[in-house]
């Protein structure tokens, strides 16, 4: 597969031409942004994108029905095989869920780091 490179939500150029990608550097972008877009946003696919309102952030919602939802995320990116490192940090304080992983791919291991 092969895609257009982005950054912060921009194209990328190179030598005056739009910047393509393919691999390793594919896959992790489709994970920044599968993670990065809420569901419903996509105008194209409203089933698209991580389910945050539906599924992770609540009161009545679980700490581990918000990481199951985030690993099915990350293991529907096409080209990811498993996860082999999941790490997260919940502070009950604030709310917040900061998660990093890494992940076998068909081009050898990626990590991620929020």
């Amino acid at each position: 597969m092969i895609d257009i490179a982005c950054k912060d939500g921009k194209w990328l150029f190179e030598n005056g031409d739009i910047k393509m990608i393919t691999g390793a550097d594919l896959v992790r972008q489709q994970l920044e942004f599968r993670l990065s877009l809420w569901r419903g946003e996509w105008f194209l696919d409203p089933d698209f994108g991580t389910p945050y309102n539906q599924q992770i952030l609540g009161k009545a919602l679980t700490l581990n029905g918000a990481i199951a939802a985030l690993k099915e995320q990350i293991t529907d990116v096409d080209g990811v095989k498993e996860i082999t490192r999941f790490d997260y940090t919940f502070t009950r304080k604030t709310r917040k869920l900061t998660v990093n992983f890494e992940c076998s791919t068909d081009y050898g291991l990626i990590t991620y780091e929020a």
